[in-house]
């Protein structure tokens, strides 16, 4: 177990871990895990370990809100002087899906982002089990603040007009951040230092993806090769009789070829979050003049090292209407010329629009670039793999598609 460390930082992957006081009533029915009654005596004792048993006595231990991954638990500690400290304990759900070195992992990245972008603070760690909570565990700072999500669609339009400059700057700050020069995921050296990781997936094909300290590829054509000869390789490993994956593989790079062959990237690689929603941001409103701003951004986990046409961002849920039938995780395909709901819909894009083209000119052609080529798609397939029907049936009918055009 790591000490406390009051210059790391991080945090969860769900508003809640920020700051939500929305309670997840049906956590242990679905994940099948131990009832918050007995799972907060274990939470007290492992305070009581850590902090002393005075302060884990007076402990104020709450269930919140989690996401499919972590299991998020609220803790507010009393000190001698009668301020208190804010937690959060974040657990991963399923032990067999975060082994130890990708806990240590996101904790590196997290800390090192901190110096550049408002992320959680990791107070400390354990990256084992061996532990009262016979998890892997981070707690962490709670943010003040609402997730964007929740309070969206009562803020006022100007609010939210402001709120889009606001994202406009965060996500120039976030591509402008220096990151290592390849293509994919973002890691953390053991050196301190952020890297690109390679994913290197298991022969038995039991737990998750691991990554790996080789050299990463440098351009995202690269990658794209790289990674559908791996998942061909691998297919073939775990089923030598079969053909499936391997065809699957040799349809993405016909779709390369085809739609991005003759497409000029920008050479600058930048950091992509690859899950900017609304549930991602903290927003909090000041008490003076009732200005809500952004305090921080969730859910580094997944977060890549990617071409800037990629890491280009479409924040469609942020002019989105109440009345629109939409869902909270965007397609993978952002269409900045769909039309908006109505007026005040149109001025809340028109203030992102304005702000992130003065800051990074071209920026709404490249999220057309990316939509035409389907950039995200092959990216996210190549990246992760074929996890469901869905996900095969993206690239077999992009494959029609193209042998109806030819």
């Amino acid at each position: 177990m790591t000490t406390p460390d009051s210059q790391g930082s991080d945090n969860s992957d769900c508003s809640s871990d920020a700051g939500s006081d929305n309670i997840s009533l049906t956590s242990t029915e679905v994940y099948s895990q131990e009832p918050f009654g007995t799972y907060s005596d274990r939470v007290r004792t492992l305070l009581s370990e850590i902090y002393g048993v005075e302060a884990a006595t007076s402990a104020d231990i709450s269930r919140r809100q989690g996401g499919s991954f972590n299991r998020i638990i609220g803790i507010i500690l009393q000190s001698a002087d009668s301020t208190s400290e804010d937690l959060i304990l974040r657990i991963p759900r399923f032990s067999e899906e975060v082994d130890a070195a990708g806990i240590i992992r996101q904790v590196g990245v997290l800390r090192c982002l901190r110096a550049f972008l408002p992320v959680p603070e990791v107070v400390l760690f354990d990256a084992s089990s061996n532990n009262t909570l016979e998890r892997a565990f981070m707690i962490m700072r709670r943010i003040p603040g609402e997730s964007l999500f929740v309070v969206l669609h009562t803020l006022s339009v100007s609010d939210r007009c402001d709120l889009a400059v606001q994202l406009a700057r965060l996500i120039s700050t976030i591509h402008s951040m220096p990151v290592p020069q390849a293509v994919g995921p973002l890691s953390c050296g053991e050196d301190g230092q952020l890297c690109v990781a390679r994913i290197t997936k298991h022969d038995e094909g039991l737990g998750p993806d691991e990554l790996s300290p080789r050299s990463a590829p440098l351009s995202l054509s690269d990658f794209i090769s790289t990674r559908t000869n791996e998942i061909r390789d691998w297919s073939i490993r775990k089923w030598p009789t079969e053909s499936f994956y391997g065809d699957l593989c040799d349809q993405m790079q016909e779709i390369w070829k085809n739609l991005l062959g003759d497409v000029a990237f920008s050479e600058r690689q930048v950091l992509f979050h690859r899950d900017f929603a609304a549930r991602n941001i903290i927003i909090h409103q000041d008490t003076a003049d009732s200005r809500w701003s952004i305090k921080a951004v969730l859910d580094w986990d997944e977060a890549d090292v990617a071409p800037l046409e990629l890491a280009s961002v479409w924040p469609d849920w942020l002019w989105s209407h109440a009345d629109e039938p939409t869902s909270e995780i965007s397609v993978a395909e952002s269409d900045p010329d769909l039309p908006v709901y109505d007026e005040e819909c149109g001025q809340i894009r028109a203030a992102f629009v304005s702000e992130i083209e003065r800051l990074e000119p071209g920026y709404v052609d490249r999220v057309r670039l990316a939509r035409d080529t389907k950039l995200n798609t092959l990216y996210n397939r190549a990246r992760d793999g074929f996890n469901s029907n869905e996900q095969i049936g993206e690239i077999s009918d992009l494959f029609l598609d193209l042998e109806l055009d030819k």
